[in-house]
């Protein structure tokens, strides 16, 4: 029987830092940014996250609270869409 691997983010780290002196300067400058950009996103994230649970106390209205934050981008968004193609037309 073949077992498959999952290949997980410690499987890609340690390929990584078994490349890493043949890995240009420029590549690993790149991974270094987006490491910090998703711990500032994690960080944000979990602060939203804690502000809800604190102000909602019921599951529904962490529900709507969340349904909200998600939706509410898309709505604008959307707005601002159809605004441009009236102006075009």
């Amino acid at each position: 029987m073949d077992k498959k691997r999952t290949k997980d983010l410690n499987y890609y780290k340690n390929n990584c830092e078994e490349d890493y002196i043949k890995t240009p300067i420029s590549v690993r400058r790149y991974i270094i940014e987006l490491e910090q950009k998703i711990k500032i996103i994690d960080k944000k994230r979990i602060t939203i996250q804690s502000l809800i649970d604190k102000s909602c106390k019921s599951k529904s209205s962490k529900f709507l609270l969340y349904t909200f934050i998600i939706i509410s981008p898309i709505i604008i968004l959307g707005a601002i869409i159809t605004e441009k193609i009236k102006k075009k037309y």
